[in-house]
């Protein structure tokens, strides 16, 4: 469960610091995952390898897009107001493990498949902005 948790929370934690750092600007600007990891505030609150694996996944599925050279970085690729956590499990961000009647685990991982199947239409319809309050309002207003 720790790599669901870490793994939702790193993907939700890039977006919405993209989509902060970007708020108020007519041309979005490339974000840096070491300005998101905190490395460059000297302060890293987070892995910049892990946050490298998940950034990989989510250009992947093309939430994200790479903007290279000096400047460069991420950019969200996607309508922020639209993006589900169902979109962020699609992107394959977690390692989900396909059951195998070899594998020692196969039941385990039967249970968490059909876990998986049972809630998918509840993390689709999780918005991330829902989660984060970005992209929706001015944050501290009433509306």
């Amino acid at each position: 469960m720790r790599d669901v948790s870490n793994s939702l929370h790193y993907a939700v934690e890039l977006l919405s610091t993209i989509t902060l750092i970007n708020k108020g600007l007519k041309t979005p600007a490339p974000v840096s995952l070491r300005e998101v990891s905190g490395v460059n505030a000297g302060k890293p609150t987070m892995s910049l390898n892990f946050l490298e694996q998940i950034a990989g996944k989510l250009r992947s599925a093309g939430i994200l897009k790479v903007v290279r050279g000096p400047g460069g970085g991420y950019l969200i690729n996607k309508d922020i107001t639209t993006l589900s956590i169902g979109d962020l499990l699609d992107a394959n961000i977690l390692r989900r493990v396909q059951a195998k009647k070899d594998v020692p685990n196969f039941r385990v991982s039967k249970a968490l498949e059909a876990v998986y199947a049972e809630n998918i239409n509840k993390f689709k319809s999780t918005k991330i902005v829902d989660l984060t309050g970005f992209g929706t309002k001015k944050r501290g207003s009433k509306k």
